[in-house]
């Protein structure tokens, strides 16, 4: 298995039978070149933390959203509570 880059695209090429090995070749010439597995994995794991913090980014507006509505005056019923009636 073969890893080759082109700017910031990756294909992982079999090299198994001879057609595979041509294709890679075929592939280098039009301009990709060998990568390092490392350097694939670091490029994948920089690219999954900056999706992991836009992810967190995004969870904690829609908390502060919530807890901006629920002061407002709204108020904010999970719909799961019992109303109970005090005697007297």
């Amino acid at each position: 298995m073969k890893i080759l880059r082109k700017g910031d695209e990756f294909r992982k090429m079999p090299e198994r039978s001879i057609e595979e090995v041509l294709a890679i070749k075929n592939l280098i010439y039009l301009g990709w070149n060998y990568c390092a597995k490392q350097v694939y994995k670091d490029f994948y794991k920089t690219v999954e933390k900056s999706e992991k913090v836009e992810k967190s980014e995004a969870k904690k507006e829609t908390k502060k959203e919530t807890k901006k509505e629920t002061k407002s005056g709204e108020s904010y019923n999970s719909g799961g509570g019992r109303k109970l009636k005090l005697k007297k």
